[in-house]
């Protein structure tokens, strides 16, 4: 049942584009994935135990690897390639 979620708390749209976590799970977004102000994004591990469990909410992607209930470092890098007016 683990899941991530990201909300945005901002005014502003986020594009989450050329963004992927590198340490802890893998997960890259793709191209023009954007975060709308209070919106969320929820990474599950397992989409179809999550939906199990959370009925109605909604799975925005699926991520590789596997998060541990002691804690760890998650890291979220982007790629310079897609970094255009950063």
């Amino acid at each position: 049942f683990a899941f991530l979620e990201l909300k945005n708390t901002g005014a502003a749209t986020i594009d989450l584009t050329g963004l992927s976590f590198t340490a802890g799970i893998n997960f890259a977004f793709t191209n023009n994935t954007r975060l709308a102000p209070g919106a969320f994004f929820v990474l599950a591990r397992n989409a179809a135990l999550f939906a199990a469990k959370y009925p109605g909410v909604a799975v925005s992607g699926v991520y590789s690897g596997k998060l541990n209930n002691g804690g760890e470092t998650i890291t979220l890098t982007r790629s310079y390639a897609n970094a255009s007016g950063l």
